[in-house]
């Protein structure tokens, strides 16, 4: 049986990417040598299939929808010379539906219905876009899962656009249902083989023994949610993604100081003081049940009329 994380290595890869994939091939061999990536973003930084084109004689569709960084790979991929498999550049969004679902774009660019890799990474879209793909049917896929969401928790973020992702746990249960078994995870991949040719990887669809090697790393990545007993929202660590949270600290790592605890992005600060001392306790006192005879008072007064526009705009600040 063969242990696909002691071949972790990146080469271009983020986790060891690179590495897992030659020692997957390495087991259950090529069929047509055909690889798909999207979101490209780039040539040969971050790719899980750069090595396959440039050195493995693997035929490539690199799928890019940004324009300006699809306009980068076109400059990158006319300045690279030596390769041994040819690559596509297609600049289009994938999308679940219509003429831009990976479906559509794979049979305009004629690919073989059972090609060897896909590699999904749109940072959030990754399950539904993996979901809607029922043409065709690649030997080996690795699609992105949010590795700051608890792993054995069922997370997906919505059908019509999101940043959320997906949990592990999600990706898994969708693999599963569509003939695929778990063999291994990076940090923020999870790397599945058609049911039929997984056998040489041990403890498929086991997400404790696919975590194990890399657990301390995730588990610094994974945010746990609380709230405190005056409503707000908090977090067991900063931002892993973006510093939009107040009073994030990235060294902090209890609860036992105010500053180490991570509100959400729009709860009350100090370096907005208007906001944070007149503004958002204004706002929090009207939101109040105890304090809906305030409301009944401007009401009774004739006041309302002229304050009542004030009065709904700090209610919706909360």
């Amino acid at each position: 049986m063969v242990n696909l994380n002691e071949s972790a290595e990146s080469i271009t890869s983020q986790n060891g990417e690179n590495g897992i994939i030659e020692a997957i091939y390495d087991e259950i061999g090529t069929a047509n040598k055909v690889c798909v990536e999207f979101g490209a973003y780039h040539l040969k930084e971050l790719s899980n299939v750069y090595p396959l084109w440039n050195s493995d004689g693997w035929n490539s569709i690199l799928i890019e929808g940004n324009e300006e960084r699809y306009q980068q790979l076109q400059h990158d991929y006319s300045d690279h010379f030596g390769h041994t498999g040819e690559v596509e550049l297609i600049q289009s969004m994938v999308n679940t539906t219509g003429h831009n679902r990976l479906d559509a774009i794979l049979e305009r660019q004629d690919v073989p219905h059972d090609f060897d890799l896909l590699s999904i990474d749109v940072d959030g879209m990754d399950y539904h876009i993996w979901k809607e793909v029922k043409e065709f049917s690649p030997r080996v896929v690795v699609i992105e899962f949010n590795p700051t969401i608890l792993p054995w928790k069922r997370v997906i973020g919505g059908a019509e656009g999101n940043y959320v992702g997906a949990s592990l746990q999600a990706i898994l249960e969708l693999g599963n249902s569509k003939g695929y078994d778990l063999v291994t995870t990076t940090v923020n991949n999870a790397i599945f083989v058609k049911k039929e040719e997984s056998k040489p990887f041990p403890d498929t669809n086991d997400i404790n023994a696919a975590l194990e090697p890399h657990f301390k790393e995730t588990l610094n990545i994974i945010r746990v949610l609380g709230r405190t007993y005056d409503g707000e929202l908090f977090f067991s660590g900063p931002p892993t993604h973006s510093r939009s949270f107040t009073f994030a600290n990235e060294h902090s790592e209890s609860f036992e100081e105010p500053e180490d605890i991570y509100y959400e992005k729009g709860s009350p600060s100090p370096s907005s003081p208007i906001s944070y001392f007149i503004t958002y306790p204004i706002g929090w006192i009207l939101s109040r049940q105890d304090f809906f005879s305030v409301k009944s008072v401007l009401e009774w007064s004739g006041l309302m009329r002229v304050v009542g526009p004030i009065y709904d705009r700090l209610r919706s600040k909360l």
